[in-house]
């Protein structure tokens, strides 16, 4: 599997293969034949579907429509049937992916327990009426949000850092960071909140200056919501085993 946040041009393929395009979603072809034969042969590529290519074929990668990391995963097989040309494979269009994702907030927010320091907030209300965007200022360790914020503590003494976890919101002389799944284990700034379990890996799809929404759940319904994606990926899993 190959993660892709800045697409390249341009993939070319040096044995028969099956590939697959998951994650976020981006405009892709495929061509057989190559830029130097007259009758190349161009498919467009679905996301989350599985297809073959044979060697020599170049898949084409352009404007992203969703999400900002991409999987490309791949495993060497030879095409069976008509070797001369790409193809989806029979029975696997989306099959596996018709009936999950039922855990993702309807309204596309990202879900927010109380953390250690939430009582020190002096108004917490005021961090969900700002209009917050991800910042440039990201990496796997975590991603900076902007926003026109006044958000400010009532302690006045220096925190003693304290362990964290993913999707720990700590609210620094800058702004909140949210804490990714590459963070570290401790930190030193008030942890006003926490994003629930089942949406941690939603944040790794957001890019620089995309808006992005919150709400506070309690923490009955943030289990409820990680056995539904339990359930999910179980069910995903299963599908796959069995074909």
């Amino acid at each position: 599997a190959l993660e892709i946040v800045y697409p390249p041009q341009l993939i070319r393929f040096t044995r028969d293969c099956l590939f697959i395009l998951t994650g976020g979603a981006l405009r892709a072809e495929l061509r057989q034949g190559g830029d130097s034969s007259d009758a190349v042969a161009t498919m467009a590529i679905e996301h989350a579907v599985v297809y073959r290519a044979s060697a020599g074929s170049e898949l084409r990668l352009y404007r992203r429509r969703y999400g900002w990391r991409t999987y490309l995963c791949l495993r060497r097989a030879p095409v069976t049937g008509d070797a001369s040309g790409a193809g989806q494979m029979e029975g696997r269009r989306r099959g596996p992916f018709q009936d999950v994702a039922h855990w993702p907030d309807r309204e596309g927010r990202i879900r927010l327990l109380k953390g250690p320091e939430y009582g020190t907030l002096r108004d917490p209300d005021e961090f969900f009426t700002i209009n917050w965007v991800t910042s440039a200022d990201m990496s796997d360790i975590g991603m900076r949000l902007e926003g026109s914020s006044t958000l400010v503590t009532t302690t006045e003494t220096q925190m003693i850092s304290g362990p964290v976890c993913d999707g720990t919101i700590q609210l620094t002389p800058a702004g909140p960071i949210i804490l990714l799944r590459d963070r570290q284990t401790v930190g030193g700034y008030p942890r006003i909140f926490v994003v629930v379990s089942a949406d941690a890996d939603l944040l790794g799809q957001y890019g620089p200056g995309q808006r992005i929404h919150f709400v506070t759940v309690d923490i009955a319904e943030a289990r409820r919501v990680s056995d539904l994606r339990q359930q999910d990926l179980t069910r995903l899993t299963d599908r796959f085993s069995a074909s």
